[in-house]
């Protein structure tokens, strides 16, 4: 039977942040975009009492929340941070899967021969915070989605263990959003055949399901089941080079969007050759002016890095997916899915764009 650890910072931006500015440790921290049509990227928990989450508009953010201290996002030094505590987390496990700045997983089951998976996980927290002070909560379980799951359980700086036999009475009174991947769409759908809790789709015939809700929500039945078993997948590198733009205000001009679109993906392209690497697949964000958010991507059968590629998918997944009936607040580009160009050393930085 496999352990696995999902180990997430906690509030990790806002928490760097008060990390070189302790005087704002009981203060309610915001880091969002610079103007005031940005959004939330982090709150600190502080901050989260009264009301304020991520994605959550600065505006609004500020009508909960007048009195908290808001600062822009500073990438660069979250990431030498993050760096450190992903040098930690490697040598912790026997395979290491970073899949965002702040979290990873660990497959750490040939760690146990002499040692208990809370002991383990204690020391992981020791480790950290003293390298960084910053503390982290940590999932422990027999599969990468109730591990993720569990590391939300007892937040900030708890660890929550689910053992095997446990699982599903772990998961059965959960809301189904509390799977990764269930969106307000997916959700919806749920709701309408009558499955509100994890355990109401776990107790849901699986060909059922499949022919309700087609092939792709066989792993959420599996999640649901406990029974997901994905591999804890070491990645060459975790990166993705993307933009955002933000529009001073609501446009449907789409030869304007265009405009914002080619500087977009000139830039990208400019820093994946700067960098060396070649992306596979392209995704694009499109965030409209109530503030709902789509993002579809496209993987091509070759590995590209030049603006034409990049402009041309760009356009045609956005006029396959605009509403044109609606204003857009933000687009956005990513290229991710990335080989190395030119032969170059793998190493732990190449997991983060310093």
């Amino acid at each position: 039977m496999r352990t696995i650890f999902h180990v997430d910072m906690d509030s990790f931006f806002a928490s760097c942040e008060i990390l070189r500015r302790p005087e704002l440790k009981n203060e309610p921290v915001i880091i969002g975009g610079k103007s005031e049509r940005g959004v939330v990227s982090t709150a600190n928990y502080k901050a989260r009492e009264f009301g304020v989450k991520s994605a959550m508009s600065i505006v609004r953010a500020k009508e909960l929340c007048p009195e908290g201290v808001y600062l822009p996002p500073d990438m660069k030094y979250y990431k030498s941070l993050s760096l450190k505590i992903m040098n930690i987390l490697n040598g912790f496990a026997d395979k290491f899967e970073p899949i965002s700045i702040d979290e990873a997983y660990l497959d750490v089951t040939d760690k146990l021969d002499n040692i208990s998976p809370m002991i383990l996980a204690a020391k992981i927290k020791k480790e950290i915070y003293n390298q960084t002070k910053l503390t982290c909560s940590i999932g422990i379980a027999h599969n990468k989605s109730i591990a993720k799951i569990a590391s939300d359980f007892e937040k900030p700086n708890g660890v929550t263990y689910v053992k095997y036999d446990e699982a599903r009475d772990f998961l059965k009174d959960m809301p189904i959003r509390k799977i990764s991947g269930v969106g307000k769409v997916t959700e919806q759908q749920l709701i309408n055949l009558g499955i509100k809790l994890i355990g109401d789709l776990a107790s849901k015939d699986r060909q059922w399901v499949i022919e309700k809700l087609g092939k792709s929500s066989l792993r959420l039945w599996l999640i649901a089941n406990a029974l997901e078993s994905s591999d804890v997948a070491p990645r060459e590198s975790s990166e993705s080079y993307s933009t955002e733009k933000t529009f001073d205000e609501d446009i449907d001009d789409k030869d304007l969007i265009f405009e914002y679109f080619k500087k977009m993906c000139r830039r990208v392209s400019n820093e994946l050759k700067e960098d060396k690497y070649l992306a596979k697949t392209i995704s694009i964000k499109i965030r409209y002016d109530d503030f709902e958010t789509i993002t579809r991507a496209k993987t091509l059968p070759f590995h590209f890095n030049d603006y034409k590629t990049i402009f041309d998918e760009t356009l045609f997944l956005f006029d396959e997916n605009y509403d044109v009936s609606r204003k857009i607040r933000l687009v956005g580009v990513k290229c991710s899915n990335l080989q190395q160009s030119v032969e170059k050393q793998t190493k732990i930085t190449d997991f983060f764009d310093l």
